[in-house]
């Protein structure tokens, strides 16, 4: 199984692939919050909050158990061991 820290923001949010991201189509290899920091520094406070941040950084103030109860919620199969 591919741990949570190698996928996209698209995967773990499960974005419309139809609707245009610059995260996905612009820069995959840029992490959003790095995208979106580059556009307007303000908004990284909202990345804090955001599952795919908190998903991949060690600085979140929520268990892993408690990520990946959220990451099945939105149907994705994953362990606490994915995480890391």
């Amino acid at each position: 199984m591919t741990l949570i820290a190698e996928w996209r923001c698209w995967q773990i949010m499960q974005c419309d692939p139809d609707i245009r991201c610059p995260a996905k189509d612009d820069n995959p290899a840029v992490e959003c919050w790095e995208i979106i920091g580059s556009h307007d520094p303000c908004a990284f406070n909202i990345c804090r909050d955001c599952l795919v941040y908190v998903a991949k950084n060690r600085d979140s103030r929520l268990t892993s158990a408690e990520i990946v109860e959220i990451l099945s919620r939105k149907g994705l199969c994953c362990s606490a061991a994915t995480l890391k």
